[in-house]
């Protein structure tokens, strides 16, 4: 079964010396470890030259580094050097695209090549919904590959039956329905509906009738259905229980 790697690193990339860090980084570590064992990365850690996540060092007024201690720019000398953060970002994202380009171009994967969906809040739910089921095959949701993140609380999972409706309602060929991030000290419900073998789709979802605000999809095991009226979640099985009970 094919893995994806988790790596995290910050760098200085404006250094003219780190152009040849840039290529091994790039090329002999990314691209050189894809295999039928791994393939693809989480690239994490970022580089801002605005203030983003209060409390670590990219919270200053002119950002900086994710996950490090708040006083880095202080201990680096860089404490309110725009400049240099700007700088530092700029390149930084330089060397991570080129990484995106040569992983897409091997025929890997990366994490933030998802387009991230959730269930929409019952007051868009409607709206929401219906858009993207007119737009059928140019839905961004069927055309990407999909995480649609399960809303509440990780252990109870309290809206599960209309964020499972909801996921295999606007899911394309490829998606992923889960959490993005939790920590490292979390476990996760694993419910019995997401052992149950839905079938693939048949069409793609539709209002049942203009302004019912109840939208459906039938699939080759199943017929799922999102209320936004009782904003209640449903998947029959053919010939068998509701899935969502």
């Amino acid at each position: 079964m094919a893995t994806t790697l988790w790596f995290k690193y910050h760098r200085n990339h404006t250094n003219h010396w780190e152009k040849g860090l840039a290529d091994f980084i790039v090329n002999d570590f990314i691209v050189a470890g894809l295999s039928t064992n791994l393939s693809g990365y989480y690239l994490d850690d970022e580089h801002y030259n605005y203030s983003i996540y209060p409390g670590g060092c990219s919270g200053s007024p002119v950002g900086g580094p994710t996950e490090e201690d708040k006083n880095c720019l202080v201990d680096m000398g860089h404490a309110g050097d725009i400049a240099w953060t700007t700088a530092i970002t700029d390149s930084w994202c330089a060397v991570r695209h080129r990484a995106f380009d040569a992983i897409i171009a091997a025929g890997g994967w990366f994490w933030q090549m998802f387009s991230i969906q959730s269930t929409p809040a019952q007051a868009t739910c409607a709206t929401t919904l219906r858009g993207f089921c007119e737009a059928g095959a140019s839905s961004v949701f069927y055309n990407a590959t999909t995480m649609h993140e399960l809303s509440g609380d990780h252990e109870t999972l309290p809206n599960l039956a209309q964020d499972l409706a909801t996921f295999l309602l606007l899911r394309g060929p490829y998606a992923w329905l889960g959490f993005h991030w939790l920590g490292c000290d979390k476990s996760v419900l694993f419910p019995d509906s997401f052992t149950l073998d839905y079938g693939t789709p048949t069409e793609y979802c539709s209002e049942t009738k203009p302004g019912s605000n109840v939208f459906v999809r039938d699939w080759t095991n199943a017929v799922v259905q999102m209320d936004c009226n009782t904003y209640k979640g449903t998947i029959t099985m053919k010939g068998s229980l509701d899935a969502s009970e």
